[in-house]
């Protein structure tokens, strides 16, 4: 039953997901959004899937709804992602993240979107505390902090 719930919301995320405008650059590919089975609206910030199998995600979009805050310093060009028991720093252009003073590089440096700093899907699934899923064949992320 949880399944049957969980495929139809997938399949509703992806038929409202895809039947919004493209993406502004032609070789990335929209990603629909869910969290916690509620689908995401996101006009200027969504998820993107690139050619090579990488993934971006919006930083404070996420982090937010799924308990965080981020603060942004413009001018250092760093936001900062605070998590209980958790801080993260990342700094756009830049491909060392500082998660609880250690420092982890990323393939793909963050960068910014429609003005929304993105970084690696694979960057999130291992230091944002919850459960990431992705169905490449719909192109749907689905996030669950329960």
């Amino acid at each position: 039953m949880h399944r049957d719930r969980f495929l139809l919301i997938i399949l509703m995320a992806a038929l409202i997901c895809f039947s919004a405008a493209a993406p502004a650059v032609a070789h990335e590919q929209q990603v629909c959004l869910v969290i916690n089975g509620e689908i995401m609206h996101m006009n200027d910030e969504p998820p993107y899937y690139y050619p090579d199998g990488q993934i971006i995600v919006p930083v404070r979009y996420i982090a937010e709804r799924i308990g965080g805050a981020c603060e942004w310093s413009g001018s250092e060009q760093k936001a900062i992602v605070v998590f209980p028991g958790r801080k993260i720093m990342i700094q756009l252009g830049n491909p060392d993240i500082v998660v609880d003073g250690n420092v982890v590089s990323v393939a793909i440096a963050p960068h910014e979107i429609y003005e929304r700093l993105m970084v690696p899907l694979s960057f999130m699934e291992s230091y944002f505390p919850a459960h990431f899923d992705w169905d490449p064949n719909l192109s749907v992320l689905s996030i669950d902090t329960k």
